[in-house]
């Protein structure tokens, strides 16, 4: 009898197993979170406000760039800490402005992120007199990931909240690629992913995608065809433009002991690289 419920039951669980993986149903979510734990990546969104402070004088900036940050580990706070901006360079959170501090308000990983510098450099270029970052990436998450589920949801109600408070999204500067990698999930249907992302970013603001070009993260060397596939995208897709390609960055100097993520020195090059991107298409 035990024998005949096992032969009713295993094939139930196995079926339902595969819907899980192939439909991302539950507990897809939570099995991915497990997972990322398990390989040192902290899926751990900075939410809670009381560690930062209220930025009271930032409605007075008129001439602000609103910038929203999307994408993997490296869009967010794995990077070496130590950095305190110089400018006023704030986060947007729920809608509410904060004084830039690492680890940035909004973003998974609990390090530094790029950001900080880059809206230091835009100000000293004399691009705005002050930079607000929406900060709305997850660590290790696909392509797909990014354009669904509570990620997708996420990001859409930070750019929703920030239109609604400061008028504008400027700009998404989007890093993202090394989940993506073909010994990862792969980067054959890294097109296919993006449009689905784009498609649904289009129906929340017209603003520009600044698109990075990665593939690099420690054992995983270069990916050639997917940065091919990135480029291609800046080149053929309407308002999506050219962000920095970060696997020139590539010698040990600017990443951490897992040669994925970056150190000071690697951050410093890196948000000049995000600088010129935004700088180039501000000055068109």
């Amino acid at each position: 009898m035990k024998a005949r419920y096992l032969l009713i039951i295993l094939p139930l669980v196995y079926g339902y197993g595969l819907l899980t993986v192939t439909a991302k149903v539950f507990p897809f979510e939570q099995i991915q979170a497990v997972k990322h734990a398990l390989v040192g990546i902290p899926d751990i969104r900075m939410v809670e406000t009381g560690r930062y402070t209220v930025a009271e004088d930032a409605e007075e900036h008129e001439d602000r760039l609103v910038l929203v940050t999307y994408g993997q580990s490296n869009a967010v706070n794995t990077g070496q800490l130590g950095y305190e901006v110089k400018h006023p360079i704030y986060m947007v959170f729920n809608g509410d402005a904060y004084n830039y501090a690492d680890p940035a308000l909004g973003g998974t990983g609990v390090n530094a992120s790029v950001w900080g510098r880059v809206g230091d450099n835009l100000v000293d270029q004399g691009i705005t007199s002050s930079v607000f970052f929406v900060n709305t990436g997850w660590g290790a998450a696909s392509i797909w990931d990014l354009g669904e589920g509570h990620r997708f949801d996420f990001f859409a109600d930070q750019i929703r909240q920030a239109q609604a408070r400061y008028g504008k999204i400027d700009g998404i500067l989007m890093h993202h690629g090394e989940r993506n990698h073909h010994m990862m999930e792969g980067s054959d249907t890294y097109r296919d992913g993006f449009q689905v992302f784009n498609d649904r970013v289009r129906a929340l603001t017209d603003a520009p995608i600044y698109l990075s070009q990665v593939s690099y993260c420690g054992v995983r060397k270069v990916d050639e065809t997917l940065l091919s596939i990135q480029d291609r995208i800046i080149r053929e897709v309407d308002g999506v433009l050219r962000g920095p390609n970060s696997d020139l960055l590539l010698e040990v100097q600017y990443r951490l002991p897992d040669q994925c993520h970056f150190s000071a020195r690697g951050l410093d090059v890196l948000a000049e690289m995000w600088t010129d991107s935004v700088t180039i298409s501000s000055e068109d």
